[in-house]
């Protein structure tokens, strides 16, 4: 990469400047699939616990069959997951006898074209993969794979810089529903924070001994069966009194906001959520507060 006119360097130039994941997969759809020629582009990011992996942005296929590949499990049969759960990089000249299964039950075709790149990543603290599909019959030859391996190596530095930032801070996420669990996970990671999730009190309890190294801030439910959340921060705190943590509720029961905020919280949030911009940039200020 020689040439500054060269596709290339206006990427690595985006990608110097993103901020969020989003800008991220923004730079690698409006520069970086052009760049190589591809017609899709998939970037997939691996779930801390190694279940599932996530994508901040597909471009290329309907919304439908989009939305079924955001979220897979890790043992599905898709070329971008076998490379990156292996660690080696794809690089098929057709597709035509291989199928894709995507989540069960969703009946989708795989409407790929004749070639596909997938290409992992392992640094700069990030674990993923970017995968490009072609329309026709391309070739893969030394010049174009590295160049495919520049292109993912520019996505892999950047992730981390934006980790590395502050807005990659480790969240310990802790809400007895799921479906707001799912919600604020989605949020977060989009936003390049790392997700630690907890249904309940004990659980978060747990997962704060066994990570309070790297946990920068809790975010938790007021009403929890069993343990509610301020009998919940009050277990972590004895484990560490200078915790983080910020509450949110769709009701704090007994506590009014002056109560949990004299507990040791940064920040009550309102649930439902006005804003989640707002939740994204609290909890990056706490989390990155000396």
């Amino acid at each position: 990469m020689s040439d500054p006119s060269l596709p290339q360097y206006a990427l690595a130039d985006a990608l110097a400047h993103a901020r969020t994941v989003e800008e991220i997969a923004d730079a690698l759809v409006r520069i970086g699939q052009p760049a190589v020629g591809a017609c899709v582009t998939v970037l997939a990011l691996l779930n801390d616990d190694g279940s599932e992996f996530f994508c901040p942005r597909i471009t290329g296929y309907s919304d439908r069959v989009a939305e079924a590949w955001r979220r897979f499990p890790a043992d599905a049969a898709l070329p971008i997951v076998e490379a990156v759960r292996e660690n080696r990089p794809v690089f098929l000249e057709t597709l035509d006898l291989r199928l894709a299964y995507y989540p069960p039950g969703n009946g989708m075709p795989p409407p790929v074209g004749r070639a596909l790149a997938a290409v992992p990543f392992r640094q700069a603290g990030v674990v993923g993969g970017l995968g490009f599909t072609f329309p026709d019959d391309r070739r893969f030859g030394p010049a174009e794979q590295g160049l495919l391996d520049g292109v993912a190596g520019l996505c892999a530095a950047a992730l981390g810089r934006v980790r590395r930032g502050g807005l990659g801070c480790e969240v310990l996420l802790v809400d007895d529903e799921p479906s707001v669990r799912a919600m604020l996970d989605f949020a977060l990671r989009s936003h390049a924070f790392t997700v630690r999730r907890a249904a309940g009190g004990a659980e978060a309890l747990a997962a704060y001994r066994a990570h309070r190294g790297t946990v920068a801030v809790v975010l938790l439910d007021v009403l929890m069966p069993e343990m509610d959340g301020p009998q919940t921060l009050a277990a972590i705190r004895e484990v560490n009194p200078a915790v983080r943590a910020v509450f949110m509720s769709g009701h704090t029961g007994r506590y009014s906001a002056a109560d949990l905020l004299s507990l040791g919280a940064s920040h009550v949030f309102q649930k439902p959520f006005s804003s989640l911009d707002q939740v994204i940039r609290v909890l990056g200020e706490v989390a990155r507060r000396e």
